[in-house]
């Protein structure tokens, strides 16, 4: 990530750059290197004001040049717009010099080192101001481009331009993309537009997560949604939880709902933790209310401790029970040690307390004994 240099005083243009590498090579001098072969330029950034740099940064923006010896290019003062225009241009050299690399083979399965240089001019133009001419580019780079790592870092950056109209590549691209690896990208980058107030980013993350073909895409909405701190959130990762035919994006919702600290979080937990037809999924929830310690929760646990019909989720709510901070939970645990059923969960129940240090522990295990 580039690194901003805050300038004291009113420098000029040569004095500045002068400064700046000073500073590098003095920072490279500290530093051991293995010798290695690299395609790499160091980029200066700068903001002209009056006739006199406003900013400098120093980049690590990735360039479409193989270079043997060290090199500076020199653009000049940029106006909005007209830096996207020059990356551009270094865009096409990139292609080609990506193509030679990648001979007739350069297909949508490039390696990330015939890539990396094309995603990394992406990524620049990305980080432009001028988003009306931004925004297009990286669409018409999104839905075109043959390279599956430079669709996905122009995925990435149409989340961050905050634009409205970034949201409909972005949830085609989402649906439509041959790529997963793409698809799980603009799914992330929908979920930025919608923490950021986009209108209408929520609702398109909650249809994917909800009909999407592929539960790996499925998955990545899910986490998003939790990103929301809202009822509508809860209720969302609620219904998948319940209704989604793959466990592991059950196990996201569930995770979604303790991690997103909700006060809905644990209402629907212990609702599910009494109603999931999977066995899995409602040991998954036992783990999941241990993040969210209280009343509601322990009544929940012990209930599942002492009646759930598996017994993998009457130990997963015993250990829920017993990783309580301040050993909350305790008290519950000893009384599944005394009063549980099933002789297998009193056993469980009691090695619990032979590991806790909580002296009501071992005053229990003393009565249980007859000692």
């Amino acid at each position: 990530a580039a690194g901003r240099i805050p300038q004291r005083e009113v420098l000029s243009t040569a004095e500045a750059v002068q400064r700046t590498a000073r500073m590098v090579l003095a920072e490279l001098g500290r530093i051991e290197y293995k010798e290695t072969v690299v395609l790499r330029e160091i980029g200066f950034v700068l903001t002209y004001r009056d006739g006199a740099i406003a900013d400098l940064w120093l980049g690590n923006v990735e360039l479409g040049a193989d270079i043997d010896a060290p090199t500076l290019y020199w653009v000049g003062a940029a106006k909005a717009g007209e830096a996207t225009d020059v990356l551009l241009g270094e865009m096409q050299l990139a292609e080609r010099t990506a193509a030679s690399m990648a001979g007739r083979t350069a297909g949508a399965k490039a390696s990330k080192k015939v890539t990396r240089p094309i995603s990394g001019i992406v990524a620049a133009i990305g980080a432009q101001s001028d988003v009306d001419r931004v925004l297009p580019v990286l669409q018409e780079i999104l839905e075109t481009h043959r390279y599956v790592g430079v669709r996905d870092e122009a995925a990435e950056w149409l989340g961050k331009q905050q634009d409205r109209r970034a949201l409909a590549p972005l949830v085609a691209a989402a649906s439509d993309d041959v790529s997963r690896e793409v698809q799980e990208e603009a799914v992330e980058s929908i979920g930025e537009l919608g923490v950021g107030g986009i209108e209408g980013a929520f609702t398109e993350l909650v249809k994917i997560a909800e009909v999407h073909k592929d539960a790996r895409v499925r998955e990545e909405a899910v986490e998003c949604i939790a990103e929301f701190n809202s009822d509508e959130a809860a209720r969302a990762l609620e219904r998948i939880a319940m209704r989604d035919k793959s466990s592991s994006v059950q196990d996201e919702a569930v995770d979604g709902l303790a991690e997103m600290r909700h006060d809905l979080g644990a209402p629907i937990l212990t609702g599910l933790i009494a109603s999931h037809p999977s066995a899995n999924i409602r040991g998954e929830v036992a783990e999941a209310l241990a993040e969210l310690p209280g009343d509601e929760s322990i009544v929940a646990l012990k209930k599942a401790a002492m009646q759930d019909q598996s017994s993998s989720v009457r130990n997963e709510a015993l250990e829920a029970l017993a990783e309580m901070p301040g050993g909350i939970g305790i008290s519950a645990v000893i009384d599944v040690a005394m009063n549980a059923p099933a002789a297998s969960t009193k056993r469980e129940a009691i090695e619990l307390l032979g590991e806790s240090k909580d002296p009501r522990a071992r005053a229990a295990l003393s009565a249980i004994s007859g000692g």
